[in-house]
């Protein structure tokens, strides 16, 4: 059974600028959660790209000079870290001969969730290149990717379960 102590999430900033407002109030319950201490092992975040850092009402807690709870990217030290890297390349921009900086971030993003094996899920409001590839991401790699209001589902369903044992 999945408890709040094992559920560990990945955000993308991206979540945060989700242009639904249910996401953006379920991207804000969550935080709220995380402040109260019920997500016990908290949102870490994605590396973010430059723009996402300035943009105006970017929350503090993705500007790399007031946050230590962004993950930086590890590198791909082995021949399977890069192989894996690759892999994650293919699966979001099989067809692109040039990646941008935001579609290296993406790729980066969904490596550092696979590297770290005790991420539970990934949120992101990314349709176009992950969220449409959720199925695939959680076949290869483990990584369960959702919505801010999928997120919020998911772990208010622990804490129903977890709520009912206690009874």
């Amino acid at each position: 059974m999945k408890t709040l102590e094992n559920i560990f999430i990945m955000v993308d900033s991206c979540a945060f600028w989700a242009p639904i407002k249910s996401e953006q109030d379920a991207m804000k319950k969550l935080l709220e959660l995380e402040t109260k201490d019920i997500i016990i092992n908290g949102l870490d975040l994605a590396e973010p790209t430059e723009e996402e850092q300035e943009r105006a009402g970017t929350p503090s807690v993705i500007r790399k000079q007031t946050s230590g709870r962004i993950i930086a990217v590890p590198s791909c030290d082995t021949s399977e870290d890069r192989q894996v890297w690759q892999d994650i390349r293919n699966t979001l921009f099989k067809d692109k001969a040039e990646l941008t900086r935001s579609d290296l971030t993406d790729i980066n993003n969904i490596y550092t969730a696979w590297y770290y094996p005790e991420y539970t899920y990934f949120i992101t409001y990314d349709k176009k290149h992950i969220l449409s590839k959720a199925q695939l991401i959680r076949e290869r790699f483990r990584i369960q990717c959702v919505t801010p209001k999928e997120c919020l589902t998911l772990v208010e369903k622990v804490l129903q379960e977890m709520a009912t044992l206690k009874l």
